[in-house]
C-alpha cells in the first residue's frame, strides 16, 4: 500500500471514530512486547505496511 492510499485509509478511520462509529479490521494478532500486530489476511498474513499496530493496554 503507497503512502498516498495508506493516508487516506487512515483519514478515514479518524473521521468514522470522531463521529462515534464503530471501525472494524480483521487478521492475526501477534502480541510482542508492548504492542500487538494485526497482520491481514489480505497479504497472506505477512508482515507489511498494511498492518495494524494495537497498544497493549487495549487488548
Amino acid at each position: 500500500m503507497d503512502a498516498s492510499r495508506r493516508q487516506l485509509v487512515l483519514d478515514l478511520v479518524h473521521s468514522h471514530l470522531a463521529e462515534g462509529r464503530i471501525v472494524s479490521v480483521e487478521g492475526i494478532l501477534e502480541i510482542t512486547g508492548a504492542q500487538g500486530i494485526l497482520c491481514s489476511p489480505y497479504f497472506n498474513f505477512k508482515p507489511g505496511v498494511a498492518d495494524v499496530l494495537v497498544p497493549v493496554s487495549i487488548l
